[in-house]
């Protein structure tokens, strides 16, 4: 949550409300303090209306690859997704999605997203298609590491979500289509 301090700040700076949504067991962070955290709500069930109802009404949704931005899918808004992985978790079902997934690390060499898919497990002689795999461990032990997107990154995604929304234009460019080959 801390890569999301430049990005809150800057919503902020420009007019925009910030909310929290996740579950009480959500890292305890310190936020800009006109951020509203619902995290430490104690009742789960109001806690979860009001999850669905943000994400009903939001202008974006900013979040991972948990289970707290299908709402705002199933509503129909801008998704940024940030650090997801497995790379499948990154094309957003939504139609106004951008995704910054994590990179794949393996023997001091940053993987393109097509190794992911196509790197097979020599010791066992069969496809590993990286994409679906949800366990750390998994990943670990098979010397892959995960690097995380930085504050910079998320802030200029953030922008560009935002630009998208009030231009009502998420045509994609050229290399966003050729992640999609």
């Amino acid at each position: 949550i801390e890569i999301l301090n430049s990005s809150i700040d800057w919503l902020i700076k420009n007019d925009y409300s910030v909310i929290r949504v996740g579950h009480h067991g959500s890292k305890n962070v310190k936020l800009n303090k006109k951020v509203i955290d619902l995290t430490d709500l104690k009742n789960h069930v109001e806690k979860e209306i009001l999850s669905i109802f943000l994400s009903n009404i939001c202008e974006i949704f900013i979040g991972s690859s948990s289970g707290a931005k299908t709402f705002a899918a199933i509503f129909g808004k801008p998704i940024l997704t940030i650090n997801s992985a497995p790379l499948s978790h990154s094309l957003e079902f939504c139609k106004y999605g951008i995704s910054l997934p994590k990179l794949y690390k393996m023997n001091n060499k940053i993987l393109k997203f097509k190794e992911v898919i196509d790197i097979t497990d020599k010791e066992y002689d069969y496809d590993l298609n990286l994409n679906n795999y949800r366990r750390d461990s998994f990943y670990s032990s098979r010397g892959i590491e995960f690097i995380n997107n930085n504050e910079e990154n998320v802030l200029e995604a953030t922008k560009e979500i935002i630009q998208k929304k009030m231009s009502n234009d998420f045509k994609e460019n050229e290399n966003q289509l050729k992640f999609r080959k």
